[in-house]
């Protein structure tokens, strides 16, 4: 069955539709009055609707119960702000593994800058690809993606996580073996349990790598030739949410 995403709340008797929504609808899938489709929320929770028409316009009509979603793994990746449109392509995959949340870091190598004024614009761009791939991957819920921050603003506000992760290839170890302990349930007060740091093309500085050691993060590197980091972050991605028992 199609799918949609509508603004919530799901359990409404009917839902207008917006434009957009009209016309992916319509003109996209060439959905006709009558047809049912699954609208979810962005939430993690879904619904069959029913497409309809009421005084001219399209609507949504509600025909069974909301019920929850397919949802992402509480994985996060901590990213630094590329150039040109792989983020674009970061989004989209880690979307479709079932990442939870994106996180931009103003590394200092990055070699893509995001200027005040443009971040809102290049925001809005990441979350509608993000849509699209959830949308089209089946998931309920939608990546989590936040604006660009310092190192030291992250340390902060991921220090709770069991189990904090940055991948360099001059590290001495692969992945942990004991990450059994981190599977447990997240609290509300910290919902993921795996955060990943991949740094920028030039790599993370000295003085980072410093940073992540007195934080206690973990460095990994991958057994494989040094990627690109837009490779690297699927691929750190990948293999979280296998060790984690998310693919399982």
């Amino acid at each position: 069955m199609r799918r949609c995403a509508l603004p919530a709340p799901l359990d409404r008797e009917k839902i207008s539709l917006s434009s957009e929504t009209r016309r992916y609808l319509c003109q996209v899938l060439r959905l006709t009055a009558g047809t049912r489709f699954i609208g979810f929320d962005g939430a993690g929770f879904e619904r069959i609707f029913e497409l309809a028409q009421e005084d001219g316009e399209h609507i949504a009509l509600g025909i069974e119960q909301v019920y929850q979603g397919t949802k992402g793994a509480p994985i996060g990746l901590i990213f630094a702000v590329p150039k040109g449109d792989k983020l674009d392509q970061v989004a989209r995959q880690i979307t479709e593994l079932g990442v939870s949340t994106l996180h931009l870091y103003s590394a200092e190598r990055s070699v893509g800058i995001w200027k005040a004024d443009k971040i809102k614009n290049k925001l809005a761009r990441v979350e509608r690809v993000s849509s699209e791939a959830a949308r089209q991957s089946g998931r309920a819920d939608q990546l989590a993606i936040f604006p660009p921050k310092t190192l030291k603003e992250l340390l902060f506000l991921y220090q709770d996580v069991p189990l904090k992760l940055y991948f360099d290839p001059e590290a001495s170890h692969g992945w942990p073996q004991n990450i059994d302990a981190h599977i447990a349930q997240p609290q509300d007060s910290q919902p993921l349990s795996c955060v990943m740091l991949i740094g920028p093309e030039g790599g993370l500085s000295p003085t980072e790598i410093d940073l992540l050691k007195e934080a206690q993060w973990t460095g990994v590197r991958l057994q494989s030739p040094i990627l690109r980091t837009e490779n690297a972050a699927v691929v750190a991605c990948a293999l979280a949410l296998d060790r984690l028992g998310y693919l399982a």
